[in-house]
C-alpha cells in the first residue's frame, strides 16, 4: 500500500509532538494546508472543494465525491495539541514563505508526514472497527479485493514502516538538521489559484530490503504560479529525482495534466477553488473520481507516476484528468 491510504478516514489520536514522555494533551483540529495563506487564496464564500471518500454497501466499496467544505474545517487533522501545533509550525504559519529557506521547506513536508503518521493507525483502527461490526451483524464484512479483483493488503501493514519513517523526521526536527531532507521544486505556468495538496506517500520500494521510498508532495499557489515541492530523505532520492525530472520535462499545459494525474493517483488531501470545480462538466468530474478510486491499489512507478495508468482511462479522455481547468471536448 505504501503510505498512500487515500481510502480511509481518520479520527482523533494522540499528540504526535516528538517529546518523551509523550504529550497527553487533547489534540486539536489543525490545518495540514496553511489556512491564512493557501486556503485563503482558494476559498470563495468561506468554502473550498475537497475530494472525499466514503464507504458504501456496508463498508465493502469506496466512493469518491467532491464536497463543498467550510474553509475552517478543510484539511484538518487531529494529530497534535494546540500548544505543540503552534510551536511546531510557527515558522511557516507566522512568517512569509521563502522557498529558499530550508527550515520552512522542512516544516511544510513534516506537516505532511505527521498527517499520515496520524491517519494511518487511526484510519486502520476505524476500518477494522467497521469490519468487526459487520461481522457481529452477520454481514460479510469489508471487501477483500479491489475493483479489478486484486487482494487488498491489511491496512495495519503500513503502521510500522510509517512509524520508522516518522522517527527519522522527528530526529531531524529535534536536532535542527533540516538538511537531512532534500527538496526539488517545479513550477506551473502562470495561473489563477486552483489547487492545494499536502500529502506523504510512497513512490516505490527498495529492491533489496523492500522498504517503501516515500516523499512529501506540497502544491500551492505562490507568486502567480503553483509551486510543486517534492521533499524526501536520502533513501528516496533516486526515485524522487526521477519523478520530479519527469514532471519538469513536460510543457506548460501538459504539466498541469501531469501534475493532476500524479495527485489523483497518490493523494487524498486535495483542495480546489469552488468556481473552478463548478466549471467542470459532469463527465470530467466523473472521470477524475473514477481515476482516484481506480488507482487506490495501483503500484507506484517512480517517474512514470505522471503518465496515465494504462486501461483506466481512454486515450480520448486523458486530457479531462485536469484539476486546473475545465475540458469540454
Amino acid at each position: 500500500m505504501g503510505y498512500s491510504f487515500k481510502a480511509a478516514k481518520s479520527k482523533r489520536g494522540p499528540c504526535l509532538y516528538p517529546v518523551k514522555p509523550a504529550c497527553t494533551t487533547k489534540t486539536c483540529k489543525a490545518h495540514s494546508v496553511q489556512n491564512s495563506t493557501v486556503l485563503d487564496l482558494l476559498a470563495e464564500g468561506g468554502h473550498v472543494i475537497m475530494l472525499r471518500t466514503r464507504r458504501v454497501d456496508n463498508g465493502r466499496l469506496v466512493r469518491a465525491e467532491f464536497k463543498r467544505v467550510g474553509r475552517n474545517g478543510a484539511t484538518t487533522l487531529e494529530g497534535v495539541c494546540a500548544q505543540h501545533d503552534a510551536k511546531l509550525f510557527a515558522p511557516i504559519d507566522n512568517r512569509p514563505l521563502d522557498l529558499a529557506n530550508r527550515e520552512q521547506l522542512f516544516l511544510l513536508a513534516y506537516r505532511s508526514v505527521l498527517r499520515q503518521a496520524h491517519a494511518i493507525p487511526t484510519g486502520a483502527a476505524l476500518v477494522e472497527a467497521v469490519s468487526e461490526r459487520a461481522r457481529q451483524l452477520g454481514l460479510r464484512g469489508l471487501k477483500k479485493t479491489d475493483a479489478l479483483g486484486r487482494p487488498i493488503p491489511h491496512l495495519r501493514d503500513d503502521i510500522r514502516p510509517m512509524g520508522v519513517e516518522r522517527d527519522a523526521w522527528d530526529r531531524s526536527y529535534l536536532c535542527g538538521s533540516f538538511d537531512d531532507v532534500e527538496h526539488e521544486i517545479a513550477w506551473t505556468a502562470p495561473s489563477q489559484p486552483s489547487l492545494a495538496v499536502s500529502f506523504f506517500f510512497s513512490i516505490g520500494s527498495n529492491s533489496r530490503n523492500h522498504r517503501q521510498l516515500p516523499v512529501a508532495l506540497n502544491v500551492f499557489h505562490h507568486d502567480n504560479r503553483h509551486a510543486i515541492i517534492l521533499s524526501y530523505r536520502k533513501p528516496s532520492k533516486p526515485l524522487a529525482q526521477d519523478l520530479i525530472f519527469a514532471l519538469k520535462r513536460t510543457s506548460s499545459e501538459e504539466r498541469f495534466r501531469a501534475l493532476s494525474r500524479l495527485v489523483l493517483k497518490n493523494c487524498e488531501n486535495i483542495v480546489l477553488r469552488p468556481s473552478l470545480y463548478n466549471s467542470f462538466g459532469e463527465e470530467q468530474e466523473q472521470l477524475m473520481r473514477d481515476y482516484f478510486v481506480g488507482t487506490v491499489r495501483i503500484p507506484t512507478f517512480g517517474g512514470r507516476e505522471v503518465q496515465p495508468v494504462p486501461r483506466l482511462v481512454r486515450n480520448d479522455d486523458v486530457e479531462k484528468l485536469n484539476l486546473f481547468k475545465a475540458v469540454t471536448r
